[in-house]
């Protein structure tokens, strides 16, 4: 099995923040995805870290306040977020599925 390269993982988080309201910048993207890479997470674990980090900005509010804030209102993702996001959704590749 493969592992995707710096400039996947890179092209996969700047494509879905296009989507998204964010603060990171392109350097930040970038050193995100050599994290990723050098701790071995596949694109589809890559996807996981992002849809994570895409959620934490809502758990900043109640239930309550989420059925009354106005989406422009909810803060864009940030590195913050996707530190959080790696350290739960952790690698599923392990290094005896590379040999």
């Amino acid at each position: 099995m493969e592992l995707p390269n710096e400039g996947t993982l890179r092209g996969l988080i700047s494509g879905n923040l296009a989507k998204t309201k964010h603060t990171i910048s392109d350097a930040e993207i970038n050193n995100i995805a050599i994290y990723l890479v050098q701790n071995m997470y596949s694109c589809s674990d890559t996807q996981n870290v992002i849809r994570q980090a895409a959620m934490l900005p809502l758990k900043d509010y109640s239930n309550a306040e989420l059925l009354k804030i106005n989406k422009d209102d909810v803060r864009g993702m940030n590195v913050s977020d996707f530190q959080k996001a790696m350290k739960s959704i952790r690698p599923s590749i392990d290094d005896s599925l590379l040999e």
